[in-house]
């Protein structure tokens, strides 16, 4: 994919015709009936069904922290029409840099509603200190092994802090994987706000050496720079 690609706002909540919440920035063209992974759900399924209707594509939705039942009211509430609603496959499971049962943490004042804003670093200012729910996690080479056949040509990753150690730089499995896999377009929410001190400043570069070591090139970066997206621009046979 050219690093100049035409970009394209996919999903989102609109307010007095602005996205506000839950659009994401991907390239075009994106492949007819394209596997998609979209992990961290959230309560906003705009993304993963506009995907689904305009593109036919097969997203699956990966979220430890919300049930099937859960993701079946988000359906209803976005009033996903039935053959859409087919092409979204949810599982209960999150990405990171372990295969793992984690503690997570919510806001606090903030009355639960599924998906409700958790995270798995403890210790964070305005979060409870106490575990809200304990959830699965997988490591990206197990999550993809788990659901075969699969091969994403679009990630999404809004895990709330888990990227740090999904893109360990010394995770030759997940390199692999970047280097040899199918994912042509990486989108990444960075929770450099999860970070003290002098990790924080090393931390994102540690991600974005990693990918382009692995290939991928940064195309976009939100107005708060924390939604980036990165785009394959060139094919490795190891990172």
């Amino acid at each position: 994919m050219s690093r100049n690609c035409t970009t394209k706002t996919v999903g989102g909540t609109l307010l007095r015709g602005r996205v506000v919440y839950g659009g994401w920035t991907l390239c075009e063209p994106i492949s007819r009936g394209a596997d998609v992974l979209s992990a961290g759900i959230g309560g906003d399924i705009t993304f993963d069904l506009q995907l689904a209707r305009e593109h036919d594509a097969i997203v699956r939705c990966f979220d430890p922290t919300i049930a099937q039942k859960d993701f079946d009211r988000l359906l209803k509430r976005f009033g996903a029409a039935p053959e859409v609603a087919r092409r979204l496959k949810f599982m209960p499971f999150g990405l990171g840099g372990v295969n793992y049962v984690l503690n997570f943490y919510i806001q606090q004042n903030r009355t639960y509603t599924p998906g409700a804003s958790l995270s798995s670093t403890p210790g964070l200012r305005g979060y409870d200190p106490r575990p809200f729910v304990r959830a699965p996690i997988l490591r990206m080479p197990n999550l993809i092994g788990l659901v075969q056949p699969f091969a994403p040509e679009i990630v999404k990753l809004d895990i709330e802090g888990a990227e740090w150690g999904l893109f360990a730089p010394e995770d030759t499995e997940m390199r692999r994987w970047l280097a040899q896999g199918s994912a042509q377009q990486i989108a990444i929410e960075f929770h450099d706000r999860f970070i003290n001190g002098a990790t924080r400043r090393t931390a994102r570069h540690n991600v974005v050496q990693m990918l382009r070591q692995c290939g991928f090139h940064m195309r976009h970066r939100s107005r708060s720079a924390e939604e980036v997206l990165f785009v394959r621009t060139r094919a490795v046979e190891a990172c």
